[in-house]
């Protein structure tokens, strides 16, 4: 299994996921990058689920903890409605800077 949290994965995906499905290894990673995610379905899923392999990009660790929160409170009963948010308190990486502007260089789905 390889986790990858490296990005921009626009930009970096390809070499790594190819490694994964060559060596037979389960892939994941922690983007939240809409374009990257279609090409690479687009690209390696089929592969991956003919060796039987899980392919999971956008499996992002930052909404983690609100979700388990969130899902011990409604195990609770008694509650009829829910309201979450997530605030960052960080600047941005370098990395994470890089990846916001080739984002808005692709193409956005809805």
């Amino acid at each position: 299994m390889v986790c990858n949290t490296v990005g921009p994965f626009l930009k970096y995906y390809r070499e790594v996921v190819q490694a994964c499905l060559n060596a037979g290894c389960h892939y994941q990673d922690t983007t939240g990058e809409q374009a990257y995610t279609l090409k690479v379905e687009k690209e390696f899923g089929m592969a991956f689920a003919e060796k039987g392999l899980v392919l999971a990009p956008a499996t992002s660790y930052m909404f983690v903890p609100l979700q388990i929160t969130a899902e011990l409170c409604l195990e609770q009963g008694g509650i009829d409605t829910l309201e979450c948010s997530s605030v960052p308190t960080v600047m941005p990486t370098v990395g994470s800077a890089n990846i916001i502007m080739m984002v808005l260089l692709e193409k956005a789905y809805l």
